[in-house]
């Protein structure tokens, strides 16, 4: 499955999106969390079977 984040930068209010495949949901959005750079904040996620 593929998760897609939408992520915010904070001081622009810009957003932008973030793909990472995984096996696992709980798993791989903890990764996902840890790979969001400081100064950004996830807004909304979404998962795509494949």
């Amino acid at each position: 499955m593929i998760i897609i984040a939408t992520v915010e930068t904070i001081e622009t209010g810009t957003f932008g999106t973030v793909e990472m495949e995984v096996k696992d949901y709980a798993a791989g959005f903890a990764q996902l969390r840890t790979t969001v750079p400081d100064g950004q904040r996830i807004i909304n996620v979404r998962v795509q079977r494949a």
